[in-house]
């Protein structure tokens, strides 16, 4: 498989990735042998999916034990008869005391990366609940997230290993919205979301708090187009939806669907 060939395809900044996942697919194609990856966001899994359909090799997801966003992937020959166990995919549950405590995504990941050390490609979705948080991690790092763990922020948890069977999905509350737009801008599509000023959401951008496509963006005037999916930290996502045409004043008439920050 050609790199300059495949490259064209993909945006430039997708090149090391390519030639990571090309890498990986031609050793798992001359050796037999079997590859497992870390977790992978959505784009990930779209490039090296795509990657692999050009060959005979084998492409499974641990979609199918739990739909999740961030998800780990197998790469296999012919031969391969796939096992869930193969994934190395565990789900942890953390338990608090939400009558004093409210836990946040952020927090758990804080000190999942920022305490222990734990690179963020061995960390799954994360899902808070009252009282509880369920994470999806690789099995390589449950004995020490169930050693070391004992307070987040100003809570204390305990953190047990449970089964697939046991996971509770969170009801995710989308809304739909029609938005009026001088142009499709990435600043302009964040402030008419989410009601911010026009500075508030340069300074967003700018601080490094808003990806496009799961890649960071820091400029303002990135021009975006329809199933573009933009994440702002600390705020949600918005995922553009339907294109509507023009106003008769001349603006964009497009539908975003938002997701906002819990």
């Amino acid at each position: 498989m050609k790199q300059e060939t495949v490259y064209q395809h993909y945006h430039p900044d997708e090149r090391f990735l390519i030639d990571r996942y090309l890498d990986i697919i031609n050793r798992v194609d001359a050796t037999y042998s079997l590859y497992v990856s870390e977790f992978l966001n959505p784009r990930q899994v779209q490039i090296f999916s795509n990657l692999v359909s050009s060959t005979d090799l084998l492409f499974f997801t641990s979609s199918r034990i739990i739909d999740s966003e961030y998800i780990k992937v197998i790469i296999a020959p012919q031969y391969y008869q796939l096992e869930n166990k193969d994934f190395n995919l565990a789900l942890i549950e953390i338990s608090y005391n939400a009558k004093f405590n409210h836990l946040k995504h952020g927090q758990i990941l804080g000190t999942l990366i920022n305490e222990l050390g734990i690179k963020r490609e061995k960390i799954g979705d994360i899902y808070v609940h009252d009282g509880f948080a369920q994470v999806l991690v690789d099995c390589s790092i449950v004995a020490l997230l169930k050693q070391s763990i004992t307070r987040i922020a100003r809570a204390k948890v305990s953190v047990k290993e449970i089964s697939y069977n046991q996971f509770v999905r969170p009801e995710i509350a989308n809304q739909t919205i029609e938005l009026l737009l001088s142009s499709m801008r990435l600043d302009k599509i964040v402030a008419s979301t989410f009601k911010l000023s026009r500075n508030q959401a340069i300074s967003l951008i700018e601080s490094d708090r808003v990806k496009v496509n799961y890649r960071p963006k820091n400029k303002i005037s990135e021009q975006l187009t329809i199933d573009d999916l933009i994440s702002v930290r600390g705020f949600g996502r918005i995922y553009l939806k339907e294109d509507h045409g023009l106003s008769k004043s001349g603006k964009h008439k497009v539908v975003v669907e938002k997701t906002a920050h819990k």
